[in-house]
């Protein structure tokens, strides 16, 4: 599930990628997660290397009982929260998208 919180930009993978430690309310990950969610991380289809291909490395990698998760720090929710807050991408054990989803920290 994914809040309909940062609806403002649409993806920018260059852009994307200037941020990878940024967890401020000045990321503009958080204006574009809507746009990549919505719009570009398929879940079925999406796999691991397009992800990383697309998103970089992953600021940080669980394994769970399905899969692997990965999360992308996208900043705070500016005006509204001072807690950041992560992408969290969920594979299953073949490697393919099953889930999306935002925490906050």
């Amino acid at each position: 599930m994914i809040l309909c919180i940062g609806c403002k930009a649409h993806f920018d993978k260059e852009e994307w990628l200037k941020h990878p430690d940024r967890t401020d309310s000045k990321n503009p990950r958080f204006d574009m997660i809507d746009d990549l969610c919505k719009n570009i991380i398929v879940k079925g289809k999406s796999n691991v290397v397009e992800i990383e291909s697309l998103l970089g490395n992953p600021w940080r990698v669980d394994t769970i009982k399905s899969g692997i998760e990965y999360q992308y720090p996208i900043g705070s929710n500016p005006g509204v929260h001072i807690d950041p807050y992560s992408l969290v991408i969920e594979f299953n054990k073949d490697n393919i998208v099953v889930d999306t989803r935002l925490i906050k920290h």
